[in-house]
């Protein structure tokens, strides 16, 4: 009886270091995920703006980096953890109560860690220092309805695909909203408040000024909340209530 009680410990015991293992695992993989994503995206515009003065030429370029560096983080991260590398996304999830909310904390706190990393890595290989103060100001109307629209279309995309039968996945359709959103909006579809807190200590094409952040930040929210809501209206999805613990 005795024996039969001390192996259930240490099944229990191997289960719950399991269960540990796989939620940190889970949560390097969402680090090293924004690490790729912001590296794509930061460097993509080192790189622009070392090969031409062309604004547009850039802005290519820059495209073709964040769109082929979200969609190889997604593709391989997904298979470990979240996958989200988006703060707006992992909201989401938690208001349809698929997060508790220290979960939600959690990813969220990692994604920051990584963009932030990815800055000072990207900005010191290109010969500058690691972190700077981003001086492009990105202000406006127009700016901030272009945030409302990208962040609004990610989150709408992101469930309408996870709920039909096209092909390709996530890995696919995301990033290519983002890349269409970069060419269609004033902003340039930044979509995502963790990436762009690190946008701002680069001094580059991708930055944004310090000053313009919560703007940014404050219209990405309202698009979540728009898509959100637009996404339950129609695939007539219930209010859930959020996990808060």
């Amino acid at each position: 009886m005795q024996l039969a009680k001390y192996k259930l410990m240490q099944v229990n015991h191997s289960g719950r270091k399991f269960m540990a293992s796989k939620k940190l695992r889970g949560l390097v993989s969402e680090y090293l995920g924004s690490f790729t994503l912001g590296v794509a995206v930061i460097g993509s515009g080192l790189m622009a703006q070392n090969l031409t003065d062309d604004r547009a030429v850039m802005l290519v370029i820059n495209v073709i980096g964040t769109v082929f560096g979200l969609a190889i983080a997604i593709s391989i991260f997904s298979q470990i953890g979240a996958a989200h590398f988006n703060p707006i996304v992992s909201l989401w999830y938690f208001s349809r109560g698929k997060l508790t909310f220290a979960e939600t904390l959690q990813l969220i706190l990692f994604q920051v860690l990584g963009f932030i990393t990815s800055v000072g890595v990207i900005n010191f290989s290109f010969g500058g220092d690691s972190f700077q103060q981003a001086t492009q100001a990105r202000t406006g109307t127009g700016q901030f309805i272009g945030e409302v629209i990208a962040s609004a279309g990610l989150i709408f995309v992101l469930n309408a695909v996870n709920r039909s039968d096209v092909r390709g996945g996530p890995q696919v359709w995301v990033p290519i909203w983002i890349g269409a959103a970069m060419f269609f909006t004033p902003s340039t579809s930044f979509a995502n408040p963790a990436l762009t807190l690190a946008r701002s200590f680069t001094n580059s094409f991708t930055g944004i000024s310090p000053d313009s952040v919560i703007g940014f930040v404050l219209a990405q929210l309202v698009g979540l909340l728009v898509g959100g809501l637009l996404i339950m209206y129609i695939y007539q999805m219930r209010f859930k209530k959020p996990k808060v613990a």
